[in-house]
């Protein structure tokens, strides 16, 4: 009766794997692609950059705007595996059509007026960010739980910078020095993560586009 529970659930298991590998094949691999030009279009808006390169503010907001939107739409599609992956794609798509119409706002009002709509913006896609990893590392549960572990601690080295870099930004105001270190080593950090997010998406769509389900072959790359 134990070998046949076990077999069971075995069976049990596969199917429900082949059926994430069907809908997260097809979806994880634009999603990782997205990544790319998501970066391009951080680095045109990086404020080094706009000192030197003025013009390329707009190009590179509606750059960001357009993958944010893109990003969510796909989260949006592997909404029916995993209620996180719905709850990231409201906050991902919300967050960057705010976060646009706070930053075209700017000039025209107060910046107390922006600041306070582009807080929340923060927290939302913060949210959005957790709720999307938590949602990854559930659906690698039993295909490879090493990797759904190193999701779930990512989110935890994301959200330690970010509140690393408001007591950098304070350390800053105080000690000048040491405070520009101290954010300079912050900021090495968040980029470090951001390379791992990108390993970990891409470990994560190949494994399940590679997979093949008990009676069809895998999708070709």
């Amino acid at each position: 009766e134990e070998r046949l529970r076990r077999a069971e659930a075995e069976a049990r298991r596969r199917r429900e794997l082949d059926q994430r590998a069907q809908v997260l094949g097809r979806w994880l691999w634009p999603l990782f692609w997205l990544v790319v030009p998501s970066l391009l279009g951080g680095i045109m808006t990086n404020d080094t950059v706009l000192s030197a390169l003025p013009g390329l503010r707009v190009p590179g907001e509606l750059v960001d705007l357009l993958c944010a939107l893109a990003y969510s739409v796909i989260l949006w599609q592997l909404r029916q595996l995993e209620d996180g992956y719905r709850a990231a794609a409201v906050c991902c798509g919300g967050s960057a059509l705010v976060g646009a119409l706070a930053e075209a706002l700017r000039g025209v009002v107060g910046d107390g007026l922006v600041l306070m709509l582009l807080l929340p913006v923060l927290g939302v896609k913060l949210y959005g960010t957790y709720r999307e990893y938590n949602a990854h590392a559930a659906m690698l549960d039993g295909a490879d739980d090493g990797l759904a572990e190193n999701w779930r601690t990512l989110w935890k080295w994301e959200i330690g910078l970010l509140l690393g870099l408001f007591g950098c930004i304070l350390l800053a105001l105080v000690a000048g020095v040491l405070g520009l270190l101290a954010l300079l080593a912050d900021a090495v950090g968040i980029i470090v993560v951001s390379v791992l997010k990108l390993m970990y998406l891409y470990r994560t769509a190949r494994l399940f586009r590679n997979h093949i389900p008990t009676e069809t072959e895998a999708l070709p790359e």
